[in-house]
């Protein structure tokens, strides 16, 4: 029989198991025993059953193989999932509650009740916005004629300088009154306008957070909505009613100066 193999040759035989079977297949027909090729088990313990260098190898080929083939199951289920199959799950079991059923309805039918009413609210402060500037516009185009009249007449004299003087009062008069109603009225428009967002903004929420959740929503606890202070919307309005007020006065003493002021002739 012949001896035990090196230690480099049984190492290459664990890599490459059908050359060394065959090898030692030969050598078992020379002395008249037949081996098993088709079991590799086999064929590795008839290398030398007694060599413990050759058993930790052949105990890390297979803990190797069994490692490998535990990843790739691990990867392929990773692999398999599939998130349009999830939210099908999940809108199953909606589907087969009835309570989340009819709350998925309703909630989409109020979502789709407030983006139009958020477009509306919107449409509403664009057309107060343009009226005001619209108002601030014609009171400008008002104050430079009475001030460009004044200036190319020669028919008013300085006694007679009540007339534009008054015109011009009873414009800034109207105006500030006109601003400062428009600034009410857009500002509210705007308070309403950021609560309908917020509101469309937590209803969508609920609602993606119901599709993803399916029967394991929760539903959300009420809150109380702070009242935020208007300090921003005062200095709007004061900042307003201040320019429009200089710019009246600025032109009541231009108006005065140039009549009052005239070379005689």
């Amino acid at each position: 029989m012949a001896g035990a193999a090196p230690a480099g040759e049984r190492e290459a035989c664990i890599i490459d198991i059908g050359r060394c079977t065959e090898e030692q297949d030969g050598e078992q027909d020379a002395g008249g025993s037949a081996l098993d090729a088709n079991s590799e088990n086999s064929a590795l313990l008839s290398i030398d059953r007694r060599d413990p260098e050759l058993n930790r190898l052949v105990q890390l080929r297979d803990g190797a193989a069994v490692e490998l083939s535990k990843g790739n199951r691990a990867e392929s289920e990773t692999v398999q999932v599939n998130p349009i199959e999830i939210e099908a799950e999940r809108l199953l079991e909606i589907d087969n509650d009835p309570k989340l059923k009819r709350v998925l309805q309703e909630w989409e039918k109020l979502f789709k009740v407030e983006s139009l009413r958020v477009e509306k609210i919107t449409a509403r402060a664009i057309v107060v916005k343009n009226e005001l500037y619209q108002l601030v516009g014609f009171y400008s185009v008002f104050q430079g004629v009475v001030l460009t009249a004044v200036a190319q007449t020669n028919l008013i004299k300085c006694s007679q300088s009540w007339g534009p003087a008054a015109l011009s009062v009873l414009a800034s008069i109207a105006t500030l009154a006109g601003v400062c109603n428009k600034l009410n009225s857009y500002n509210k428009v705007k308070r309403t306008l950021k609560k309908a967002t917020n509101d469309l903004k937590a209803l969508q929420t609920r609602i993606l957070s119901l599709k993803k959740s399916g029967k394991a929503f929760k539903f959300p606890q009420p809150t109380e909505m702070r009242r935020k202070s208007q300090g921003l919307e005062l200095l709007y309005l004061w900042t307003a009613v201040s320019s429009l007020l200089l710019f009246s006065v600025i032109t009541l003493a231009s108006c005065l100066v140039v009549l009052c002021q005239r070379p005689s002739s």
